[in-house]
Protein backbone atom coordinates (compact mmCIF):
# COMPACT_ATOMS: atom_id res chain seq x y z
CA UNK A 1 0.00 0.00 0.00
CA UNK A 2 1.37 3.65 -1.59
CA UNK A 3 0.81 6.35 0.88
CA UNK A 4 -0.09 9.09 -2.02
CA UNK A 5 -3.03 10.97 -1.67
CA UNK A 6 -1.85 13.88 -4.36
CA UNK A 7 0.01 13.34 -7.68
CA UNK A 8 2.32 15.62 -7.17
CA UNK A 9 3.64 14.25 -3.07
CA UNK A 10 7.13 13.64 -3.18
CA UNK A 11 8.16 10.26 -0.84
CA UNK A 12 11.14 10.41 0.93
CA UNK A 13 14.05 7.70 -0.02
CA UNK A 14 13.43 5.18 2.42
CA UNK A 15 9.78 4.53 1.35
CA UNK A 16 10.72 4.63 -2.18
CA UNK A 17 13.73 2.06 -1.69
CA UNK A 18 10.85 -0.33 -0.18
CA UNK A 19 8.14 0.55 -3.30
CA UNK A 20 10.56 -0.76 -5.70
CA UNK A 21 11.25 -3.75 -4.01
CA UNK A 22 8.01 -4.85 -3.48
CA UNK A 23 7.64 -4.11 -7.13
CA UNK A 24 10.22 -6.11 -8.57
CA UNK A 25 9.64 -8.84 -6.62
CA UNK A 26 6.34 -9.44 -7.51
CA UNK A 27 3.55 -7.25 -5.66
CA UNK A 28 1.07 -5.66 -6.34
CA UNK A 29 1.11 -1.49 -5.53
CA UNK A 30 -2.08 0.15 -4.29
CA UNK A 31 -2.83 3.26 -3.98
CA UNK A 32 -5.65 3.45 -2.19
CA UNK A 33 -6.57 7.32 -2.00
CA UNK A 34 -4.90 8.32 -5.54
CA UNK A 35 -7.80 9.75 -7.50
CA UNK A 36 -7.46 10.64 -11.23
CA UNK A 37 -9.27 13.46 -11.62
CA UNK A 38 -12.76 13.67 -13.72
CA UNK A 39 -14.32 16.53 -15.37
CA UNK A 40 -17.31 16.87 -15.43
CA UNK A 41 -18.19 17.06 -19.09
CA UNK A 42 -16.10 14.06 -19.61
CA UNK A 43 -17.66 11.69 -17.00
CA UNK A 44 -21.07 12.32 -19.19
CA UNK A 45 -20.12 10.53 -21.73
CA UNK A 46 -18.89 7.54 -20.00
CA UNK A 47 -20.70 4.66 -21.09
CA UNK A 48 -19.85 1.24 -22.70
CA UNK A 49 -20.69 1.85 -26.23
CA UNK A 50 -18.23 4.44 -26.62
CA UNK A 51 -15.85 1.41 -27.92
CA UNK A 52 -16.51 0.23 -31.20
CA UNK A 53 -18.44 -3.19 -31.93
CA UNK A 54 -16.28 -5.69 -31.29
CA UNK A 55 -13.08 -3.99 -29.53
CA UNK A 56 -12.64 -4.25 -26.01
CA UNK A 57 -10.97 -0.93 -24.98
CA UNK A 58 -10.47 2.56 -26.58
CA UNK A 59 -6.99 3.01 -26.70
CA UNK A 60 -4.89 5.93 -27.16
CA UNK A 61 -1.01 6.06 -28.73
CA UNK A 62 0.47 8.85 -27.13
CA UNK A 63 3.84 8.98 -29.41
CA UNK A 64 1.57 9.81 -31.93
CA UNK A 65 -1.02 11.37 -30.30
CA UNK A 66 -3.59 8.64 -32.05
CA UNK A 67 -7.28 7.65 -30.35
CA UNK A 68 -8.69 4.43 -32.09
CA UNK A 69 -11.67 2.29 -31.49
CA UNK A 70 -13.79 5.09 -30.17
CA UNK A 71 -17.27 5.50 -31.27
CA UNK A 72 -18.91 8.94 -31.23
CA UNK A 73 -19.03 12.53 -33.22
CA UNK A 74 -15.32 14.58 -34.06
CA UNK A 75 -16.62 16.35 -29.93
CA UNK A 76 -16.91 13.39 -27.92
CA UNK A 77 -13.81 11.81 -29.57
CA UNK A 78 -11.90 15.07 -28.59
CA UNK A 79 -12.85 14.89 -25.20
CA UNK A 80 -11.49 11.44 -24.62
CA UNK A 81 -8.28 11.87 -26.47
CA UNK A 82 -8.15 15.15 -24.21
CA UNK A 83 -9.04 12.41 -20.91
CA UNK A 84 -6.72 9.48 -22.20
CA UNK A 85 -3.64 12.09 -22.51
CA UNK A 86 -4.01 13.36 -19.53
CA UNK A 87 -4.20 10.21 -17.50
CA UNK A 88 -0.71 9.09 -20.07
CA UNK A 89 1.00 11.80 -19.04
CA UNK A 90 0.11 11.76 -15.03
CA UNK A 91 1.13 8.02 -15.22
CA UNK A 92 4.12 9.15 -16.57
CA UNK A 93 4.96 11.86 -14.27
CA UNK A 94 4.10 9.67 -11.07
CA UNK A 95 5.98 6.57 -12.90
CA UNK A 96 9.55 8.52 -12.95
CA UNK A 97 9.29 10.09 -9.60
CA UNK A 98 8.50 6.95 -8.00
CA UNK A 99 11.33 4.81 -10.39
CA UNK A 100 13.59 7.29 -11.59
CA UNK A 101 16.26 4.84 -13.00
CA UNK A 102 13.83 3.30 -15.00
CA UNK A 103 13.84 6.35 -17.50
CA UNK A 104 16.11 5.62 -20.18
CA UNK A 105 14.84 1.94 -20.28
CA UNK A 106 11.40 3.01 -20.70
CA UNK A 107 8.91 1.97 -24.16
CA UNK A 108 5.76 3.74 -23.60
CA UNK A 109 3.21 0.92 -24.88
CA UNK A 110 -0.96 2.24 -25.61
CA UNK A 111 -3.30 3.48 -22.93
CA UNK A 112 -6.40 2.27 -22.88
CA UNK A 113 -10.61 2.95 -21.51
CA UNK A 114 -12.17 0.07 -20.55
CA UNK A 115 -15.46 1.01 -20.49
CA UNK A 116 -16.95 -2.49 -20.54
CA UNK A 117 -17.99 -4.72 -17.80
CA UNK A 118 -14.93 -6.70 -17.32
CA UNK A 119 -17.28 -9.86 -16.46
CA UNK A 120 -19.25 -8.96 -20.03
CA UNK A 121 -17.01 -8.97 -22.06
CA UNK A 122 -17.36 -11.93 -24.83
CA UNK A 123 -14.76 -14.52 -24.38
CA UNK A 124 -13.91 -15.35 -28.07
CA UNK A 125 -11.39 -17.97 -27.28
CA UNK A 126 -9.53 -19.97 -24.03
CA UNK A 127 -6.26 -18.03 -23.94
CA UNK A 128 -8.20 -14.34 -24.69
CA UNK A 129 -10.35 -14.71 -21.57
CA UNK A 130 -8.58 -12.62 -19.00
CA UNK A 131 -10.66 -13.58 -16.30
CA UNK A 132 -8.51 -16.94 -15.82
CA UNK A 133 -5.11 -16.44 -13.89
CA UNK A 134 -2.85 -15.90 -16.31
CA UNK A 135 0.84 -14.19 -16.87
CA UNK A 136 0.89 -11.39 -19.23
CA UNK A 137 2.56 -12.97 -22.58
CA UNK A 138 1.50 -11.89 -26.83
CA UNK A 139 1.25 -13.86 -29.75
CA UNK A 140 2.25 -11.67 -31.80
CA UNK A 141 4.23 -9.38 -29.81
CA UNK A 142 7.65 -11.01 -28.41
CA UNK A 143 9.08 -8.97 -25.83
CA UNK A 144 12.61 -10.16 -25.96
CA UNK A 145 12.59 -10.26 -22.07
CA UNK A 146 11.33 -6.65 -21.57
CA UNK A 147 9.23 -6.26 -18.09
CA UNK A 148 5.40 -5.82 -18.63
CA UNK A 149 4.62 -2.64 -16.52
CA UNK A 150 1.05 -1.74 -15.78
CA UNK A 151 -0.71 1.22 -14.26
CA UNK A 152 -3.97 1.28 -13.97
CA UNK A 153 -6.88 3.48 -12.29
CA UNK A 154 -10.53 2.75 -11.25
CA UNK A 155 -12.84 6.03 -12.48
CA UNK A 156 -16.11 4.14 -12.14
CA UNK A 157 -18.69 7.28 -11.33
CA UNK A 158 -21.25 4.28 -9.83
CA UNK A 159 -19.17 3.75 -6.71
CA UNK A 160 -17.93 0.05 -8.54
CA UNK A 161 -14.83 -2.21 -7.60
CA UNK A 162 -12.17 -3.18 -10.23
CA UNK A 163 -12.24 -6.97 -8.66
CA UNK A 164 -8.36 -9.10 -10.03
CA UNK A 165 -7.60 -12.64 -8.17
CA UNK A 166 -4.13 -12.76 -7.74
CA UNK A 167 -2.36 -16.09 -7.77
CA UNK A 168 0.76 -17.71 -6.93
CA UNK A 169 3.85 -16.90 -7.07
CA UNK A 170 5.71 -16.26 -10.71
CA UNK A 171 8.51 -18.75 -9.63
CA UNK A 172 5.34 -21.11 -8.25
CA UNK A 173 3.89 -21.00 -11.57
CA UNK A 174 7.05 -21.63 -13.62
CA UNK A 175 8.07 -24.27 -11.34
CA UNK A 176 4.48 -26.10 -12.06
CA UNK A 177 4.05 -25.43 -15.92
CA UNK A 178 7.49 -24.80 -17.10
CA UNK A 179 8.50 -28.66 -17.31
CA UNK A 180 5.37 -29.41 -19.30
CA UNK A 181 6.60 -27.24 -22.59
CA UNK A 182 8.05 -28.68 -25.43
CA UNK A 183 10.84 -26.70 -27.42
CA UNK A 184 9.74 -24.69 -30.31
CA UNK A 185 10.05 -26.50 -33.77
CA UNK A 186 13.27 -25.63 -35.42
CA UNK A 187 12.95 -23.21 -37.74
CA UNK A 188 8.98 -21.61 -36.50
CA UNK A 189 10.13 -19.00 -35.00
CA UNK A 190 12.02 -17.41 -38.45
CA UNK A 191 9.30 -18.60 -39.87
CA UNK A 192 7.02 -16.66 -37.96
CA UNK A 193 9.06 -13.56 -38.04
CA UNK A 194 9.38 -13.71 -41.78
CA UNK A 195 5.88 -14.01 -42.80
CA UNK A 196 4.42 -10.90 -40.37
CA UNK A 197 3.12 -13.70 -37.53
CA UNK A 198 5.25 -12.01 -35.00
CA UNK A 199 6.12 -8.48 -34.96
CA UNK A 200 9.85 -9.62 -33.90
CA UNK A 201 11.41 -12.73 -33.75
CA UNK A 202 10.43 -14.71 -30.73
CA UNK A 203 12.70 -15.94 -28.52
CA UNK A 204 12.63 -19.01 -26.44
CA UNK A 205 12.00 -17.22 -23.23
CA UNK A 206 8.94 -15.62 -25.14
CA UNK A 207 8.42 -19.33 -26.12
CA UNK A 208 8.04 -20.63 -22.96
CA UNK A 209 6.11 -17.26 -21.09
CA UNK A 210 3.30 -17.96 -24.42
CA UNK A 211 3.26 -21.80 -23.14
CA UNK A 212 2.56 -20.82 -19.88
CA UNK A 213 0.20 -18.32 -20.57
CA UNK A 214 -1.88 -20.79 -22.29
CA UNK A 215 -1.90 -23.86 -20.07
CA UNK A 216 -2.37 -21.52 -17.31
CA UNK A 217 -5.56 -20.68 -18.78
CA UNK A 218 -6.37 -24.23 -20.12
CA UNK A 219 -6.05 -26.04 -16.97
CA UNK A 220 -9.75 -26.07 -14.90
CA UNK A 221 -8.53 -27.47 -11.94
CA UNK A 222 -5.50 -25.58 -11.30
CA UNK A 223 -7.50 -22.50 -12.07
CA UNK A 224 -10.45 -23.82 -9.02
CA UNK A 225 -7.69 -24.89 -6.75
CA UNK A 226 -4.25 -22.82 -6.78
CA UNK A 227 -4.51 -20.38 -4.13
CA UNK A 228 -5.56 -17.31 -5.08
CA UNK A 229 -6.60 -13.81 -3.21
CA UNK A 230 -9.35 -11.52 -4.59
CA UNK A 231 -8.60 -7.79 -4.60
CA UNK A 232 -11.10 -5.09 -4.94
CA UNK A 233 -9.74 -1.84 -6.26
CA UNK A 234 -12.24 0.80 -5.47
CA UNK A 235 -13.05 3.78 -7.64
CA UNK A 236 -10.46 6.68 -6.95
CA UNK A 237 -8.06 4.68 -6.42
CA UNK A 238 -4.58 3.24 -8.54
CA UNK A 239 -2.16 -0.21 -8.72
CA UNK A 240 0.64 -1.38 -10.54
CA UNK A 241 2.50 -4.16 -10.69
CA UNK A 242 4.54 -6.38 -13.89
CA UNK A 243 1.73 -8.36 -15.36
CA UNK A 244 4.37 -10.74 -16.71
CA UNK A 245 5.36 -11.62 -13.05
CA UNK A 246 1.83 -11.73 -11.18
CA UNK A 247 -0.37 -14.11 -11.80
CA UNK A 248 -3.39 -12.39 -11.93
CA UNK A 249 -7.39 -12.33 -13.43
CA UNK A 250 -9.91 -9.64 -14.37
CA UNK A 251 -13.11 -10.50 -12.45
CA UNK A 252 -15.58 -7.56 -13.24
CA UNK A 253 -15.49 -3.74 -13.07
CA UNK A 254 -15.94 -1.00 -15.62
CA UNK A 255 -14.52 2.40 -16.14
CA UNK A 256 -11.17 2.24 -15.59
CA UNK A 257 -7.78 3.29 -16.99
CA UNK A 258 -4.22 1.40 -17.82
CA UNK A 259 -1.16 2.77 -19.04
CA UNK A 260 1.52 0.39 -20.64
CA UNK A 261 5.08 0.18 -20.41
CA UNK A 262 7.79 -1.94 -21.82
CA UNK A 263 10.89 -1.55 -19.21
CA UNK A 264 14.27 -3.25 -20.51
CA UNK A 265 16.51 -5.74 -18.17
CA UNK A 266 19.33 -3.38 -17.99
CA UNK A 267 16.50 -0.97 -16.31
CA UNK A 268 15.88 -2.91 -13.26
CA UNK A 269 17.17 -2.51 -9.99
CA UNK A 270 17.11 -5.97 -9.24
CA UNK A 271 17.64 -7.77 -12.48
CA UNK A 272 17.86 -11.35 -10.61
CA UNK A 273 14.20 -10.63 -9.45
CA UNK A 274 12.82 -11.08 -13.46
CA UNK A 275 10.62 -13.69 -14.87
CA UNK A 276 13.44 -14.46 -17.48
CA UNK A 277 16.30 -14.35 -14.52
CA UNK A 278 14.37 -17.36 -12.75
CA UNK A 279 13.54 -19.31 -15.99
CA UNK A 280 17.17 -19.29 -16.99
CA UNK A 281 18.34 -20.26 -13.40
CA UNK A 282 15.52 -23.33 -13.74
CA UNK A 283 16.71 -24.54 -17.01
CA UNK A 284 20.33 -23.59 -16.37
CA UNK A 285 20.47 -22.11 -20.21
CA UNK A 286 19.99 -18.48 -21.98
CA UNK A 287 16.69 -18.03 -23.17
CA UNK A 288 17.17 -14.94 -24.48
CA UNK A 289 17.84 -15.86 -28.03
Amino acid sequence: MVPLNDWKIKLNLSLLEDIVTSLESGQVLFFPNLAFPIFPEEKVLFSPTLVKKNRKNISYNSKVDQLKACEGNSQTKAIIQSMMKRFSDHADQLLLHLFPGYELHLDKGLTSFRTVEAKDKPKTSLTKNDSLLHLDSFHSSPTGGRRILRFFTNVNPFNKPRVWKVGESYQSVLKRFLPTLNKPLPGSRLFMNRFGITKSYRSLYDHFMLGIHNKMKADDRYQREVDQETIEFPPNSCWMCFTDQVSHAALSGQYAFEQSYFLSLEGLIFPEKSPLHYMESILKKRVRN
